[in-house]
């Protein structure tokens, strides 16, 4: 799961805006975070290996939800393995007198080992945090401006 969390205090006009019209601001904040999980998710799944293809229908936004005076929301990746893509995995070795089972598409048959070697990370979901630390901030500033400009 990558959180979305933005640290509202020192935005401009923060505090003018949550006198004005605390409730729209509230709404519009969170609104935002969902759509920054979204833009998120999806920058997450462009940069998902395409031969994965329920790890990539997998990825999925969660809507922005205020808890006390700070909002979250996050993207996550439902598909089982999606931590071992992301972050990579060891090698692994059978336990003595056992052996690792395959089946093989490519050859349609399977397949016996001893070992496999490590897998290489293949960092799909953090090309969405980036995003979301890049533009989460001006998307914000944005819509505090939006409800201190409404009437």
């Amino acid at each position: 799961m990558s959180n979305v969390t933005a640290d509202l205090s020192d935005l401009e006009g923060w505090t003018a805006a949550m006198a004005k019209k605390p409730a729209l601001l509230r709404r519009e904040i969170a609104n935002t975070m969902t759509s920054a999980a979204m833009l998120s998710a999806a920058t997450a799944i462009d940069a998902a290996p395409r031969d994965l293809g329920i790890l990539v229908t997998g990825i999925v936004a969660m809507p922005g939800r205020w808890i006390g005076d700070s909002v979250k929301s996050a993207f996550v990746s439902t598909a089982p393995y999606s931590r071992i893509v992301e972050e990579g995995r060891g090698p692994i070795v059978a336990k003595k007198g056992k052996f690792l089972r395959f089946y093989s598409k490519k050859h349609g048959k399977v397949i016996y080992r001893r070992s496999v070697g490590p897998a290489a990370p293949r960092p799909f979901m953090a090309r969405g945090r980036d995003w979301a630390q890049r533009n989460l901030r001006a998307m914000l500033q944005a819509k505090v401006r939006k409800v201190l400009a409404s009437r």
